[in-house]
């Protein structure tokens, strides 16, 4: 299942640490790491953002409704995977 998050998800302006989640007004994109003022955890711009997305997209998946097998009530805003694309064995490079 793919997740998708808002364009404007503060990922990497949003604390990941542990009970925190305090959200920086600015982060210019020259900021490459950033201190939380809050809680005093150190984070690398892009790990930080991944962190974030991937406890979105895990909270996300946890649905509300009652998890696995809600019914049809409950219908996430996800669309499915791409196919996956096989390389092609029987290519010959001279």
């Amino acid at each position: 299942m793919v997740v998708v998050a808002d364009r404007f998800f503060a990922s990497s302006k949003t604390c990941s640490a542990s009970g925190c989640g305090h959200k920086v007004d600015n982060l210019p994109l020259s900021i490459r790491q950033w201190t939380c003022p809050v809680c005093g955890a150190v984070h690398d711009r892009d790990v930080n953002a991944a962190k974030n997305l991937q406890e979105y997209a895990v909270s996300y998946t946890v649905s509300a409704c009652g998890g696995e097998g809600a019914g049809s009530r409950c219908k996430p805003k996800a669309k499915p995977a791409p196919v996956k694309q096989e390389f092609n064995t029987m290519t010959t490079f001279s």
